[in-house]
C-alpha cells in the first residue's frame, strides 16, 4: 500500500481506491460500534486503563455514519436532476425491504414474537422491522434532496463562498456540543442556537463536496495522527466526565458533535487519500465497498446469533479477544449475506428499470404512430 499526494487526481468515473478503503474502514467501525452496543461497556463503571481505551476506540467507531456521509457527499456533489434520478434509489429500497422481510422472520422464529400482520407491516413503515435500517430512513431524504442542494452549491462559484456556507452550516450543527449546556450558578448556558443540530446530516454531505471540488494537500498520516489525537482526547474527556461512573456523552455527544466530525474528517482524508498499486487489494476494497449497505443492514441478525454465544464472557476484561471472537464471524457472515443481497437487489431493480424502458417506448410509439 502506498500513499500518494496526488492520489485524489480526478480521473473521470474511474474508480479510486481510496473512496472504497473509506467506506469499508465506515463498515468495519459499525460493527464495531455495535460491539459495545451489545456487550455491557455503557452500565459498566469507567475505571482503569482498559476502559479509557474502550472508550477512545469506541469515539473512534462512532464515526461510522459520519464517514458514509462525508462519501456520500464527495461521490454526489455534482450530480444533477433528471427524470431518471430517482430510479437510483430503488435497489436500495428493494435491500431494505428484503432484510426488514428477514428480521421478520427471524423475530418469530428464533425470539417468538407474536405479532399481526398489520403490526409488522406498521414496524416495516417505520424503519423498525430490520433494527439497523433508521439509516435508510435518513437516506432517503438526502438523496431526494441531494440535486436540489447541488443547484445551490453550484451558485457559490469561489471557494470562499463555498467555505462560507461550509462554516455557517458547521457552527450551527457543530457548535452547540462546546458552547452550550454549561452550568453557571445554577442556569443552563446556551449561547449557540441548538435548534438546528439535526442538520447535521447536510453539513457532512458538503464537507464531503468541499473535499471533492477544493482537496487539500495534507498528509495521509497527518490525518490518521490527527484523527487518533482527537479520539483519544475525547476518550479522556468522557473517562473524566463519568468519574468513575457509567458512560455519558458529557459535553455534546452524538453525530454533531464538534469532536466527532473532526475525528471523522481525519479518517475520511486520510483514507481518501490512499492509493493502492496491488489489483487483488484494489478488487477486494471495491467488493466490499459495493455491498457496505447490505452488508451493514443485515448485521443486526448475525450480532443476536453471536452476542448470545458470548454472553457469559462479555465483561470489560474480556473485551480485548471477545471483539475478535464476535465481530470478526458477524462482519465475514455479514458480508456473506450482504453479497447475496446484492445480487438479488442489483438483478430486481434492473428487471424494474428494463420494464419501466419498454413502458414508456411503448408510450412513445404509440404517440408518434399517429394513434
Amino acid at each position: 500500500m502506498r500513499l500518494s499526494e496526488n492520489a485524489l487526481a480526478r480521473p473521470g468515473k474511474k474508480r479510486e481506491p481510496g473512496l472504497d478503503i473509506a467506506r469499508v474502514t465506515a463498515v468495519c467501525f459499525v460493527i464495531s460500534v455495535h460491539f459495545f452496543l451489545n456487550n455491557g461497556f455503557y452500565s459498566a463503571p469507567m475505571k482503569g486503563w482498559g476502559m479509557w481505551a474502550a472508550v477512545s476506540l469506541r469515539w473512534l467507531a462512532f464515526t461510522c455514519v459520519p464517514l458514509f456521509l462525508l462519501i456520500t457527499g464527495y461521490l454526489k456533489i455534482d450530480c444533477v436532476w433528471d427524470g431518471k434520478y430517482y430510479g437510483g434509489i430503488v435497489r436500495i429500497l428493494i435491500s431494505w425491504l428484503t432484510v426488514s422481510g428477514i428480521s421478520i422472520l427471524f423475530k418469530i422464529f428464533y425470539f417468538h414474537e407474536n405479532k399481526s400482520p398489520a403490526a409488522w407491516a406498521g414496524e416495516v413503515m417505520n424503519f423498525k422491522a430490520a433494527n439497523y435500517s433508521w439509516y435508510i430512513e435518513m437516506y432517503i431524504g438526502i438523496f431526494l434532496l441531494c440535486p436540489f442542494i447541488n443547484m445551490a452549491v453550484r451558485a457559490l462559484d469561489t471557494e470562499r463562498k463555498y467555505r462560507a456556507r461550509l462554516i455557517t452550516m458547521a457552527a450551527l450543527s457543530f457548535l452547540p456540543s462546546v458552547l452550550d449546556g454549561w452550568m453557571v450558578d445554577g442556569a443552563v448556558w446556551k449561547p449557540v442556537p441548538d435548534y438546528w443540530v439535526a442538520l447535521y446530516p447536510f453539513t457532512y454531505y458538503l464537507l464531503g463536496g468541499y473535499l471533492k471540488k477544493y482537496p487539500p494537500r495534507i498528509s495521509p498520516w497527518l490525518c490518521f495522527l490527527a484523527a487518533g489525537l482527537g479520539a483519544a482526547l475525547k476518550g479522556t474527556a468522557t473517562f473524566l466526565t463519568a468519574a468513575g461512573g457509567v458512560f455519558s456523552d458529557g459535553a455534546g455527544g452524538g453525530y454533531s458533535d464538534l469532536g466527532v466530525a473532526v475525528i471523522s474528517l481525519g479518517i475520511f482524508w486520510g483514507c481518501a487519500r490512499i492509493r493502492l498499486s496491488s489489483e487483488r487489494a484494489k478488487g477486494a476494497f471495491a467488493l466490499i465497498s459495493r455491498i457496505s449497505l447490505d452488508l451493514y443492514l443485515v448485521s443486526w441478525v448475525f450480532d443476536k446469533l453471536f452476542y448470545d454465544l458470548f454472553r457469559n464472557w462479555l465483561r470489560p476484561a474480556h473485551y480485548w479477544w471477545c471483539y475478535f471472537a464476535v465481530c470478526v464471524p458477524v462482519f465475514c457472515c455479514s458480508a456473506a449475506a450482504g453479497w447475496l443481497l446484492y445480487r438479488w437487489s442489483g438483478r430486481l431493480s434492473a428487471a424494474v428499470r428494463k420494464r419501466r424502458a419498454e413502458k414508456e417506448t411503448r408510450f412513445a410509439r404509440f404517440f408518434l404512430s399517429g394513434h
